[in-house]
């Protein structure tokens, strides 16, 4: 069984970063050692073509700590900052695997979570994609699987007042299914998954045109949830344990929100303006 696994950073907080290599590590480990003829191929894609930090502690991290449970490593800086998805994509078409995991650079792995995810993938057919049981770096639940977003409940989820938020609480639990919470096993059939997070069969992924390069940031996972699930099952995996440190695009300024409304109508624009 052959895994690969693909990073993409832009001027990403280097401390979180560091989360992330040691946990993918110590994951990646803990897999091979129950999973038999496990490999596995690392690709960290540096979007920040400038100064390129992320990319040298990249490659500190890969000399100084536990780098030989990867079988392969590229670390490549891009002319220019492709976005999100075709950050990815340079992964994916470059590789030849039977899984393959989309990883944020703000996310700590559980030491057993990649050998849960392969494991419940590999023992069944028809399964295309596996989204991960999270929280924040409180330890708070965050709600990773959504069904399809009517654009008042983005607006609501991403820019409400707190008093609005809890005036249509029940509504948008529904949006994040909240009713997941608490489950135990896997639950088939869920419309949309974030992308922080998501391990893949490589081949479905293929198959569908990896991301779309038209969505620079937000939304690509939406349209790719979308269309993957054409070809096979998405599924919640509450085993499959992560923490995730992101935040909401209205935290991160201007340029984040007019990339998010950019992205939002290309979405709406392909697959109908449901407003409420």
């Amino acid at each position: 069984m052959r895994l690969t696994v693909s990073i993409v950073t832009y001027r990403s907080d280097p401390v979180l970063f560091a989360g992330t290599l040691h946990s993918l590590s110590k994951a990646i480990d803990y897999a091979k050692s129950r999973l038999e003829a496990l490999s596995c191929g690392l690709y960290i894609i540096e979007n920040e073509h400038v100064e390129q930090c992320n990319l040298l502690q990249a490659e500190r991290f890969l000399k100084e700590s536990n780098a030989d449970v990867f079988d392969e490593v590229m670390v490549k800086a891009l002319g220019d900052n492709l976005g999100y998805g075709r950050g990815h994509n340079v992964a994916l078409f470059d590789t030849h695997s039977d899984y393959h995991l989309v990883l944020n650079p703000d996310v700590s792995l559980e030491a057993d979570s990649i050998y849960e995810g392969l494991k419940y993938m590999s023992d069944r057919d028809g399964v295309a994609l596996v989204s991960p049981g999270a929280v924040d770096g409180a330890g708070t639940p965050l709600y990773l699987c959504k069904r399809f977003p009517r654009i008042f409940d983005l607006l609501l989820r991403g820019f409400g007042m707190p008093w609005l938020k809890r005036t249509f609480q029940l509504r948008l639990s529904k949006y994040e299914m909240h009713e997941l919470s608490g489950v135990m096993g896997p639950v088939e059939g869920v419309d949309i998954v974030s992308g922080c997070c998501i391990l893949i069969s490589t081949q479905k992924f293929i198959d569908v045109g990896g991301f779309d390069k038209s969505f620079f940031l937000y939304f690509e996972d939406f349209d790719l949830s979308l269309r993957i699930g054409q070809v096979g099952k998405l599924v919640f995996l509450p085993s499959m344990k992560v923490v995730h440190y992101g935040g909401y695009a209205a935290k991160k300024g201007l340029r984040h929100i007019a990339l998010f409304v950019d992205s939002a109508l290309k979405f709406y624009c392909r697959y109908g303006w449901c407003w409420y």
